[in-house]
Parts: C-alpha cells; sequence; structure tokens
C-alpha cells in the first residue's frame, strides 16, 4: 500500500513536469539533432568559396590588404585558414560604426568574394533557438529550468518504470496488441529505459553552457582551486567580464555583439614592425592543427593598412574539444613563446570538454552524430507519447455532463487529466532528501520548485478561507 500510495505522488509530479517540459524537449531535440552536422551545414553554405579556379596564387597577407582595402575602417579580428590550397581566406571583421560583424571570402588570386553576415548561418540560428529560444537572457533561464526539470522527470520516470513484476512485456518491449491506451504506455516506458542514459549525459553535459548554473559552478571550481593557468574551454562569460577585460572571452563568437564590443577595447594597442600573416599561417600548418584554425591578434586594430601585434594566438577551434590546442607567438620575432595541450587542462575542464564534444556530436564523428539524432528522436518519441497517454486517459465529455447533472464541481486538476493523488500519503521524507538534494545541484530546479509550491500553497490557502 505504501509503495502504491508513492508510485502514485511521483506519477502525479511526473504528469505534472510533463506539462511544462514537453514543448521546450521537442524545440531543443530538433534544433540539437540540426545542430548535431554543424560541420556539415557550415561547408554546405561556403560551398560557392571552395576549390576555386584561381590562375594565380598570392600571400596571405595580401589577400589580407584586398579585404582592407575593400573595408578600411574595419577592425581586424581573426583570420580563419582555407583548409586547401584553392578556397577561400575569411577574415572575421568588425564593420565601422557598430553595424555589426563579417566573415569577409577572400579567394587566393586576392579578389574579394562575399562579406557575409556571421548571424545569417544556418547553424548560427539554430544555435541561439537551441540556447535561447530567441530570447536572451530569459530564454536561457528558461531553457536551464526545462533542462533541469527534464533531468528530474527522466529519474522518476525511471522509478514508474521500475520493474514490479517479472514479465517484460512493457518492460523491455512494448506490447502491440493490447489496445492503444497500454500500447503508448508502453512505447513511454520503453523508450524511456533505452534513451535514459543518453538523455542524461546530454542534458548533463549542456550545464556548463547555462546561464545560471555555469556561474555557480565556476565559483564553486575557484573556491576549490579546480583550476589552473587554462582558461576554460566553454561560454559562460557575462558581458560586464568582458566589457571589464577580468576575463578573456574564449566561446564569445556565439555572440558577435560582444565580439565586436571585445574587438574594439584593443584597437589602439598600436606596436610598429611585426610578423606577417603569412608566416604565422605557416607555423600553424606545421603546427598540424585541426580544422577550423584561427589565427588572432592580441591587440587588433586598423592602421594604414597595416597590421601589427605584440602577441598572436594560434588556435584549433575544432568542435571535438580534446583535440584542441593553441600556440602564442611573439609578434616581432615570430618565436613560439607558449603551448595550450588539452592534457594541460584542469581535470575537471577535461571531463566537461569531453562531454560538450560529445553532445555537440563531435567526440567521434559520425557515430557520434547518430547516437545524438536517435536520443532527440527518442526524447521526441517519449514526448508524444506522454501526449498520447494523456489523450487516451484524459477526462471525457461524458464526465464532465455527469458532474454537472450531479451537482459535483470538478477540481481543475480534474478537468486536465491530473493523475488522482493517492487516499492515504505515504512517508515523503526519501522524496523530500532526493529533492534538496537536486535543487542544490540544480539549483533552477529548485528555485522553480519553490514557487510551485508557493504558488500551491497559496491557492489551497484560498480555497480553505
Amino acid at each position: 500500500m505504501q509503495q502504491d500510495s508513492l508510485y502514485r505522488v511521483i506519477w502525479r509530479w511526473h504528469f505534472y513536469a510533463g506539462l511544462f517540459v514537453i514543448p521546450f524537449i521537442i524545440i531543443l531535440s530538433v534544433t540539437g539533432s540540426i545542430y548535431l552536422f554543424k560541420p556539415q551545414i557550415d561547408q554546405f553554405q561556403e560551398r560557392e568559396w571552395r576549390g576555386l579556379d584561381a590562375e594565380q596564387m598570392v600571400t596571405v597577407d595580401e589577400q589580407f590588404r584586398a579585404m582592407q582595402s575593400s573595408y578600411p575602417d574595419a577592425i581586424f579580428h581573426h583570420y580563419r585558414l582555407a583548409k586547401n590550397d584553392n578556397d577561400a581566406a575569411i577574415f572575421h571583421i568588425g564593420l565601422a560604426d557598430d553595424s555589426g560583424m563579417r566573415d569577409i571570402y577572400v579567394a587566393p588570386d586576392a579578389m574579394v568574394l562575399a562579406a557575409v553576415d556571421p548571424e545569417s548561418r544556418i547553424s548560427n540560428f539554430v544555435a541561439k533557438v537551441h540556447s535561447s529560444l530567441l530570447i536572451g537572457s530569459f530564454g536561457r533561464y528558461l531553457v536551464e529550468i526545462a533542462a533541469s526539470w527534464a533531468i528530474i522527470m527522466i529519474i522518476s520516470g525511471l522509478y514508474l518504470w521500475w520493474p514490479r513484476q517479472r514479465k517484460m512485456g512493457g518492460i523491455l518491449w512494448p506490447r502491440i496488441m493490447t489496445g492503444k491506451r497500454i500500447f503508448w504506455r508502453d512505447i513511454h516506458a520503453v523508450t524511456g529505459f533505452y534513451a535514459s542514459g543518453l538523455a542524461l549525459i546530454l542534458l548533463l553535459s549542456a550545464l556548463p553552457w547555462t546561464q545560471g548554473w555555469a556561474s555557480g559552478f565556476n565559483m564553486l571550481r575557484a573556491e576549490m582551486g579546480w583550476v589552473n593557468q587554462q582558461k576554460q574551454d566553454w561560454r559562460s562569460v557575462q558581458p560586464s567580464e568582458i566589457q571589464s577585460m577580468e576575463v578573456e572571452p574564449l566561446h564569445i563568437e556565439h555572440d558577435h555583439q560582444e565580439m565586436l564590443r571585445y574587438a574594439k577595447l584593443n584597437k589602439d594597442n598600436v606596436r610598429s614592425g611585426g610578423i606577417t600573416l603569412q608566416r604565422l599561417d605557416r607555423i600553424a600548418r606545421q603546427e598540424q592543427f585541426s580544422y577550423p584554425i584561427i589565427i588572432r591578434p592580441k591587440e587588433v586594430f586598423k592602421n594604414d593598412q597595416k597590421l601589427f601585434s605584440r602577441e598572436w594566438k594560434l588556435s584549433s577551434q575544432t568542435q571535438d574539444r580534446p583535440l584542441r590546442r593553441s600556440v602564442s607567438v611573439d609578434g616581432v620575432s615570430g618565436d613560439i613563446i607558449a603551448r595550450s595541450e588539452f592534457t594541460d587542462r584542469h581535470i575537471i575542464d577535461q571531463i566537461i570538454s569531453y562531454g560538450i564534444a560529445w553532445h555537440e556530436g563531435q567526440l567521434l564523428g559520425w557515430f557520434n552524430q547518430l547516437i545524438g539524432v536517435f536520443t532527440a528522436l527518442a526524447l521526441v518519441i517519449l514526448c508524444y507519447s506522454g501526449i498520447r497517454m494523456w489523450w487516451h486517459r484524459r477526462p471525457k465529455a461524458s464526465d464532465a455532463l455527469s458532474n454537472k447533472i450531479l451537482g459535483r464541481k470538478a477540481h481543475i486538476a480534474d478537468k486536465i487529466g491530473v493523475p488522482p493523488m493517492p487516499k492515504t500519503m505515504p512517508s515523503l521524507k526519501l522524496i523530500g532528501a532526493f529533492l534538496t538534494l537536486c535543487a542544490i545541484l540544480l539549483p533552477a530546479f529548485g528555485a522553480s520548485l519553490l514557487l510551485i509550491l508557493i504558488v500551491d500553497f497559496a491557492v489551497k490557502t484560498m480555497k480553505t478561507a
């Protein structure tokens, strides 16, 4: 009896969480599946600037000068190496008068081919929907809350799935010939069982990118000494930190307005004389970095079509983060003055980087992408089957008519088909301890749960008044 009462309580809250989570999970699953193929999508969008027929090849410095002649007032931010000799070089610049960022494609013969707004990239748009629902910081908090509740839903779903009988039908495989209601219940339970581990990895690996959780985790890292001289390799930098230059915005490429602001902060740091882009290009290729490869000056500015910097950073920006490496080059002598390897990072950073590479589908190549698509598809099936389960057990119009005839007032929870509360409440000490632990580890979940409990208490108080 106690177990049955506990089951019903968890089932009820599992249902409530689903009402909130399902729309977000569908959006995140669809956009996440698309973003898994970012390298292929970006390559497709750049297809017309690859494999070009050029009668003569010029140096990268001549390509840069051609770009700067076309955009004399622009702020140079970084140069992305062409992967093949016949591919266009890409110069990332900030336009004059704060009018945005542009990727300038320059052919091997120094012809300026195109200026592309990075915001127009399909992968960039998908990433924005996936991370913020296109509504900024508020959207990022909503996504974080939804992801936190989804974690709780998976754990509670496993409890509801847990076999309480020896028969494996509905546990390891769905029962097909038992009616629609049981069929969709089995699809929901069996899919949840097989996909739960992968879904939890996907959700947990996304937490370092969130708004609130990442900030708290970074404070914990600093307090516990889980940091070293290497900067973290994921973005949780706030605009205020960028403006004050307290941290280096390593993943600011996802926010081009902040990138432009960061570049402008350094545009007047001038040093006469210096190494050429052509030589930096050669050093980067000798290092055999994984593509894409970025060459970024430490100080960024424009000065009579000449480019100077005290120090340059040459780095791989591959999404397979364990393969990322970088070197710092002296801007005058061209000597390598520092190296950064993945193994130099703190073990916590390495673990998170592995998780992020898995999350983006790049850790194990195409196999990782397929697993990511399978996980996202399973989450969509869970959402759809959950809706179908509700549809088959929802209150019918005849029930409402009967209540009206008999003069019974149905509670709103009964009207929408919320699983009923047990007649006798079980001991909630274990659940309380579990929820407290989850609230500590997932602050967004804790804050939203507290708000729900306050609202629920207020509604009950108003009813009894």
